[in-house]
């Protein structure tokens, strides 16, 4: 799995939205479908009744969120919107989305301070639609006290892309982040989402496809894999059933000096651990 820095993801999209012809409202309508099902599928399976607050800021982060709770709505989930206006300041794309949720039956609410909003909310889960991959740097007047808010609530925190106020290439963090119990990174996971502090932040990652084309990933230099348990698994050779502790090669560790054991055991233990068939460790006598 490939991982990918703030600014090869808006490369990515420029390219998806300019040479191939994908409007970037039909790749937000991907994203904010794709991450509803996710969370019916995975959270909150049935989702009809279940309280859902989702928080939206101005950019196309918001308008992600906008769709999560459109599509939410749609499988009669209880939807509260408290977006960051006004909405003649927000990205074309989230003010379309904004406009498409007026028409529904969805309590929608500006939020121009916290006065405005309770002490604790009712909702059993809570979508952060804040900030996306574009921000950077410390968040700060409202935005960044509604990052407080949410980390106050009981709720389970749902990230859409990445944690609200977190760094996507350095996983750092200025000022206020929203803890989140899952993250949903769009297309491509970020870097930070797995770079402590961020990793942590996050939850737990699963990435959601949001329609572009494979042909278009391989013009980029997306140098950098996420290792996982698959990925190292196909790089295994088979062992055969008949195997022996011949089979699976020979190693000779030289390791370890007077006070200093450690070594020589990890690395031979180690070996065993990877499959290795026949380890001698090499070491001084006083050893």
């Amino acid at each position: 799995m490939k991982l990918v820095t703030a600014e090869q993801m808006r490369a990515i999209d420029r390219e998806t939205i300019e040479n191939h012809g994908i409007p970037g409202p039909t790749l937000m309508e991907n994203a904010g479908r794709g991450i509803a099902e996710r969370i019916t599928g995975l959270i909150a399976p049935p989702i009809e009744g279940v309280a859902v607050a989702v928080f939206c800021g101005k950019g196309n982060n918001g308008g992600d969120g906008f769709v999560v709770a459109r599509h939410l709505a749609e499988m009669r989930a209880r939807v509260s919107i408290y977006f960051i206006g006004p909405p003649e300041l927000m990205s074309e794309d989230c003010r379309l989305n904004f406009e498409r949720v007026r028409t529904m039956n969805i309590r929608l609410t500006e939020v121009t301070s916290l006065a405005a909003l309770p002490e604790a909310l009712e909702a059993d889960l809570i979508v952060d639609a804040i900030f996306g991959t574009g921000f950077s740097g410390a968040p700060r007047g409202l935005p960044g006290e509604l990052i407080e808010y949410i980390n106050r609530q009981n709720a389970p925190v749902i990230a859409v892309d990445l944690p609200s106020g977190l760094n996507a290439d350095t996983g750092g963090h200025d000022g206020a982040v929203v803890r989140a119990d899952f993250t949903f990174p769009l297309a491509l996971p970020k870097y930070g989402l797995f770079v402590s502090p961020g990793r942590e932040l996050a939850g737990e990652v699963q990435v959601v496809p949001i329609g572009v084309p494979d042909d278009i990933l391989a013009h980029f230099d997306l140098a950098v894999d996420l290792i996982t348990p698959e990925l190292v698994q196909d790089r295994l050779p088979v062992r055969p059933p008949d195997g022996h502790k011949g089979t699976f090669g020979k190693l000779l560790v030289l390791a370890g000096s007077f006070g200093m054991t450690g070594a020589a055991a990890l690395a031979g233990e180690a070996a065993y651990r990877c499959g290795c068939g026949l380890v001698k460790i090499g070491c001084p006598r006083t050893v």
